[in-house]
């Protein structure tokens, strides 16, 4: 955060700015084995990526007129800016050679999706 200000014959001026930025990534694998509540086994992966930036900025102003009457003026800007994208990938039909976990291991054609926002 950037603040400046100065003062000047009664004129009073001040300004803040900041900035801010965010980022996340993360990565997931799911193995679903024959021996359990499934059906068929089968496997996933998928990834996240998110950033998010944010600019804020203020203007103040300020100035005595006279002993009892003053000016006062405020002027601000703020600004986001968000970004995600998200990729999966999954076997389809179970698993052509058991115990292998990998998406080419797939019995039919696998899936495989991609979300992004910005």
């Amino acid at each position: 955060m950037i603040k400046t200000g100065f003062e000047e014959g009664g004129d009073i001026l001040s300004h803040q700015m900041a900035r801010r930025a965010y980022n996340r990534t993360s990565n997931s694998r799911n193995y679903i084995g024959k021996n359990t509540l499934s059906t068929q086994a089968g496997y996933s992966e998928g990834s996240f990526v998110s950033e998010q930036n944010e600019f804020r900025a203020r203007l103040n102003y300020s100035k005595a007129i006279t002993d009892k009457f003053d000016v006062n003026a405020l002027v601000g800007y703020a600004a986001k800016q968000y970004r995600s994208i998200n990729t999966s990938a999954s076997t389809s039909g179970g698993l052509a050679i058991p115990d292998f976990y990998t998406i080419a291991n797939s019995v039919d054609k696998p899936g495989y999706s991609t979300y992004r926002t910005n």
